[in-house]
């Protein structure tokens, strides 16, 4: 299902996330779903999942933000 959304769903929202981006988000939820209760230290995140920009890790909680809305 989680697959399905970020694949489909996500794609046809948001038409610039390419695969590398499609991965990452599906990381970054497994990290996340590991993690409960989670907060986020942007740095510490970015670091593990290899992310380089933590503007582009923003841009995905952004996302995940707006999805519950």
């Amino acid at each position: 299902a989680v697959n399905s959304t970020i694949d489909a769903d996500l794609l046809s929202v948001h038409r610039d996330i390419d695969n590398v981006s499609k991965q990452n988000i599906k990381t970054l939820l497994k990290h996340i779903a590991n993690k409960c209760p989670f907060t986020p230290n942007i740095s510490e995140l970015s670091k593990n999942l290899g992310i380089v920009n933590d503007n582009i890790l923003k841009k995905y909680l952004y996302l995940f933000f707006n999805a519950t809305k």
